[in-house]
C-alpha cells in the first residue's frame, strides 16, 4: 500500500489477524427460514495481534512498548433483542483478550458493542424501527449471509469507516470438508468514524513518547532528525486520527448461509499530525 499523508507522521497502533472475524461481524445461526427470534450465542476465536501496549505508554514501567505476534482470544456474543414480524434488533458484542500464557494474560485489548436492525429473511440492514439510538442506519449485510446464499456479489457494510463494501463472489471452494460459496472483500485505508471504535483508542499521543516510539518505525534518518527538531515546538498531547483497512475471504454454506470458514486481516493505524513539518510520510506498518 502506498499513499501520501501530507505533513503527518503515521504510527501503526495495531494490526489484528484473527481467523473468525468479519467486517460485517457474521454470526453462526441455525439453518432456519429466517433469523431466529431467540438467538443467544457465544463464540471464541483465536489469533495473533501486533499492538501498542497502551498501559506502558500511559504509565512506563520498562515493559515492551509493542507486542508483536501476541496470541489473543476474541469472545463474542450475538443476541436477538427485539422482533417485529420479519424485522429484528440484534446485539453483537465482543472483546479481545490476551491469551493464556502471555505476559499480560487476560488483559482486555479492545472490544465493541453494536446493535443492528435487519430483515430476518434477507439479512440486510433496514431502517431503525426501535427506540435504541445505537442502532443507526447501515447498508447491506451486517450480521450474516441469507438462507440459500446465491452465486453473486452481495452488498456488505464496513463498520469502522461506516461505508458499504462489496462481498465479491469468487466461485465454489472446498472448506472444512464442505462445498462452500467463496466471497472476498477488501477496503481502505479509510478514516475511522465509528464512535465505538474510536473510544477504544487514545485520542492523543504524548509528545514525550515520540522519541521512544520513532526508532521502532524504521523511519529514514532525515525524518527522525526532522521529528527531533520539531518536538520542542509541539503541544504536550498530539491529536490522533485513525484509518482502517482489511482483506478477507469467506466460505459460506449455500443452503444455510452459515459461515464455514473465515480469514481476515485487519489493520488500524493512527496518524499524528505535526504542524509545520514539511515532509510527506508514507504509511509505516509495524
Amino acid at each position: 500500500m502506498k499513499g501520501k499523508l501530507g505533513s503527518s507522521a503515521l504510527l501503526s497502533l495495531g494490526i489484528l489477524l484473527i481467523i473468525g472475524g468479519f467486517v460485517v461481524k457474521f454470526a453462526i445461526v441455525p439453518a432456519l427460514a429466517k433469523f431466529p427470534d431467540d438467538v443467544d450465542t457465544n463464540r471464541t476465536y483465536a489469533g495473533t495481534v501486533d499492538i501498542l501496549n497502551r498501559a506502558e505508554l500511559e504509565n512506563p514501567t520498562g515493559a515492551p512498548l509493542f507486542f508483536i505476534g501476541l496470541p489473543v482470544v476474541s469472545e463474542r456474543e450475538v443476541q436477538t433483542v427485539q422482533v417485529d414480524g420479519d424485522k429484528a434488533l440484534v446485539r453483537d458484542a465482543a472483546q479481545l483478550l490476551a491469551a493464556p500464557g502471555t505476559p499480560i494474560e487476560g488483559a482486555r485489548l479492545t472490544g465493541y458493542e453494536d446493535f443492528y436492525t435487519i430483515d430476518r429473511v434477507t439479512m440486510e440492514a433496514i431502517p431503525n424501527f426501535t427506540d435504541n439510538e445505537l442502532a443507526f442506519d447501515r447498508e447491506g449485510l451486517v450480521i450474516g449471509f441469507p438462507i440459500d446464499t446465491e452465486a453473486r456479489d452481495y452488498p456488505g457494510w464496513s463498520g469502522d469507516p461506516a461505508q458499504p463494501v462489496t462481498l465479491q463472489y469468487e466461485g465454489e471452494e472446498e472448506r472444512q470438508g464442505r462445498t462452500t460459496r467463496a466471497f472476498s472483500a477488501s477496503s481502505g485505508p479509510l478514516p475511522i468514524v465509528d464512535a465505538g471504535t474510536l473510544a477504544e483508542f487514545p485520542a492523543t499521543f504524548p509528545r514525550d513518547a515520540v522519541p521512544t516510539i520513532a526508532p521502532l518505525l524504521n523511519l529514514p534518518e532525515s525524518i527522525l532528525g526532522a521529528l527531533e527538531a520539531a518536538l520542542p515546538l509541539l503541544p504536550e498531547q498530539l491529536p490522533l486520527d485513525y484509518t482502517y483497512e482489511f482483506e478477507a475471504k469467506y466460505g459460506v454454506d449455500p443452503a444455510t448461509g452459515v459461515l464455514i470458514d473465515v480469514e481476515k486481516h485487519d489493520v488500524r493505524k493512527a496518524v499524528i499530525s505535526i504542524p509545520g513539518l514539511p515532509l510527506e510520510i508514507y504509511p509505516v506498518v509495524v
